[in-house]
């Protein structure tokens, strides 16, 4: 019963994402059976011997509500789609984020390895290593699927890893100790979903950099992504080695060059359609975020082992070291991409309504335009023609097929009225 109902969720699940491609499929069946249909009664019940004159009234008064549909249909999807004024807002929005992100983004990564130390591999393996944890172990083997030693928080500060109810916890660790072995953990968790936001951009076909187009910086790190994702995936695994942490780490904090890239490239391409450009926003502001939440928990490890070492001597400077680490700033922009993102979503939204509108009017209107001009043009020819069974055969058919972009343009308008009432 339980593999049934996860089957069927799944079917589900599966339907609800292609639903527009199954929706399309299915109209396109109606479509298709709605001409073949109407050819076969023409040709099986009406008579050979019919005066011309009521084939090609048939036709004209046809070719007359095709030329109203047509026209109905092209004026209203060309004043629907000329009211969306959504490049001014995607512009400012794209202003935005590189307003938010750039002065951090600059402070922690610009100026090479030595301005900053968590882009230097030494101080990595170093602040690594000092909780001395060889393996670490993010899920319960003995509760799969669900048995996870962490909690997802990516709204607020990413993951919290449980280290009172892990393979860690122990009466005799001291509190600074169970603090270096939370962090480290939470570093490793949020570097997995910092490559793994990489993926999902990648996959959403927004990228304009590649092994080949890019500087030195993005081409070197789409290779080592490439290999890493070949060999190792970019799921979380159940556990890892602390040097395959510590490369998968060095890998997230690399990724901010070619993500940084990505951005300049898509602010100076123009050529984007704005519902591209917004998916591109989305994909870049998650990215953002769980590169925040990433280099929080890095910063966090470092107080750890500050605290693990000299125990309070944070506490008591607590301003001046959260000044230094930037995390007043990390939470600022975290909250400032948040209010950002509903923009993003909002237009995001719109933008891919009238792109939709867009790509169902090609077939919508476009196939009622071309059965239009095939009647007004292959008509004359076979109204002449000596031989009546020709004639009606050519009759049928240029009939059926405007009856069917008759069907073809009703599903567009009554999906587009459909859709702008959803949106409403």
């Amino acid at each position: 019963m339980t593999s049934t109902h996860k089957a069927l969720k799944e079917i589900v699940r599966t339907v609800r994402r292609y639903r527009e491609i199954i929706l399309g499929g299915l109209l396109r069946i109606v479509t298709v059976f709605a001409g073949i249909a109407m050819f076969l009664a023409l040709t099986h019940y009406l008579p050979i011997d019919v005066p011309l004159s009521d084939l090609e009234s048939s036709i004209q008064l046809l070719s007359q509500i095709l030329a109203m549909v047509v026209g109905v249909l092209l004026i209203g999807t060309t004043v629907s789609l000329n009211s969306y004024e959504g490049s001014a807002t995607i512009n400012s929005i794209q202003i935005e984020i590189d307003k938010a992100i750039t002065p951090l983004l600059d402070r922690l990564f610009s100026g090479g390895r030595r301005a900053h130390k968590i882009t230097r591999r030494s101080f990595l393996n170093s602040a690594l290593s000092r909780p001395a944890i060889e393996e670490l172990q993010f899920f319960n083997p003995d509760a799969q699927p669900d048995g996870q030693w962490f909690i997802y928080r990516p709204n607020w500060d990413g993951v919290w890893y449980q280290v009172f109810n892990s393979p860690f916890v122990n009466s005799s660790v001291t509190e600074e100790r169970s603090h270096q072995v939370q962090a480290v953990h939470e570093a490793a968790i949020c570097a997995y979903t910092v490559l793994k936001s990489i993926a999902d951009f990648q996959q959403s076909n927004c990228a304009l950099l590649t092994k080949i187009h890019g500087t030195n910086g993005s081409r070197g790190f789409l290779e080592r992504f490439a290999k890493h994702v070949s060999n190792n995936g970019i799921s979380l695994p159940s556990k890892a080695t602390l040097a395959h942490v510590k490369s998968v780490i060095a890998l997230a904090i690399e990724s901010q060059h070619y993500m940084r890239e990505e951005f300049v490239e898509h602010s100076e391409n123009v050529a984007w359609e704005p519902h591209v450009l917004t998916k591109f926003q989305l994909g870049f502001s998650e990215y953002v975020v769980s590169m925040i939440h990433f280099v929080f928990k890095l910063q966090m490890l470092r107080l750890a082992n500050v605290d693990q070492r000299c125990p309070g001597v944070t506490e008591r400077f607590e301003s001046k070291t959260k000044k230094k680490l930037f995390l007043k700033e990390l939470n600022e922009v975290q909250e400032e991409l948040t209010a950002i993102k509903k923009k993003i979503v909002s237009a995001h939204g719109a933008a891919s309504y009238f792109h939709s509108i867009k790509k169902m009017s090609a077939l919508g209107v476009g196939i009622a335009l071309v059965v239009l001009i095939a009647l007004l043009a292959g008509w004359p020819f076979l109204k002449y023609t000596t031989d009546a069974s020709i004639r009606i055969l050519g009759f049928a058919t240029l009939y059926a097929t405007g009856i069917a972009a008759l069907v073809e343009s009703s599903w567009f308008l009554g999906r587009l009225l459909w859709k702008r009432r959803a949106a409403s």
